[in-house]
This record gives C-alpha cells, structure tokens and sequence, in this order.
C-alpha cells in the first residue's frame, strides 16, 4: 500500500486545520511524494520529524517554513542519518538475497537499465519487500528515499 498525493493533501489538510501553520498544503504534498512515492513509514516519518524534532533543531524561525522544499529536504536529511529500523530490515533482506543487493547495486551505482519481468526472482523478491517498482519498463527503487541511503551505502562500502 502507497499513500497518494492526494490521500497526503489530506492528511496535511487535516493537520493545518489544527495547526495553522500556513503551509502550502498541495506543494508540501508533492514535495513528500516526490522523495517517498508515498511510502507509509516514510511519509509519516517526515511529517513527524517536521512536527516534533526540526522546532528543537532551531533550523527555521517560523513553522510554515518547516514544511517548504527546504524543511522537507532537511527532514529526509534527518531519516537517513537515523537508525531506522526500516533501513536496518532492508539491508538484512540484501544481505540474505545478493541477488537482489547486485541488481540494485547495479541500478543505482552503475546506472543499468534492467528490464521489468516481475517473473525473474530478483525483481519479484524487490517488489515484495519494496525497495522496487517498474519505471518506464525499467525495474527502478521504489523511491528517492531509498535510492539516496542505499548509494550513500554502496559508496560508503567501496571506499
């Protein structure tokens, strides 16, 4: 299951009905979608590292500002510098399948276009544990969240 934009304008709706923080709802939306492609655990997490953390870190003087393409991009900055438990579990199921780490190593790291075929095993496992998606009839990451930590890790692993 993916959050839409749409169904995260709602949300967002829904917040700003209760903390008039003068965000522009629709672009916080897409701006959300664009780095999630409406992951759950991820969307939620922005929300609430803007919500709760990003006031203490003193990094913006009014909360509208929190939640602009700055704000957002500093919350994701946040995620991936966190011990996430969902990160934690994705690097468990490469380690166990290496398959599926090398495509995605490929695909990230070297820039391979790789065929769509959920019938090969290394796609099929990829879309399961959804770190995959078909793209152009491609199989891409299932988002730009996870394409930023796993090359920072490929990159971090070859030095």
């Amino acid at each position: 299951m993916a959050f839409s934009v749409k169904q995260i304008t709602q949300m967002l709706e829904e917040y700003e009905k209760d903390c008039h923080t003068g965000m522009d709802v629709a672009e916080a939306a897409k701006e959300i979608f664009q780095y999630t492609s409406g992951y759950p655990y991820l969307v939620s997490s922005i929300c609430k590292i803007i919500d709760e953390k990003m006031p203490q870190y003193g990094k913006v003087s009014e909360n509208r500002d929190l939640w602009d393409r700055e704000g957002i991009a500093e919350a994701v900055k946040i995620i991936l510098k966190s011990n996430v438990p969902l990160f934690d579990s994705m690097m468990k199921q490469l380690d166990a399948y290496a398959d599926l780490r090398n495509m995605i190593e490929e695909i990230l790291y070297l820039g391979r276009q790789i065929s769509f075929s959920p019938a090969e095993k290394s796609i099929s496992l990829g879309l399961m544990f959804g770190f995959l998606k078909e793209e152009n009839g491609h199989a891409a990451v299932a988002n730009r969240i996870f394409e930023m930590y796993l090359l920072n890790f490929f990159i971090a692993e070859d030095i």
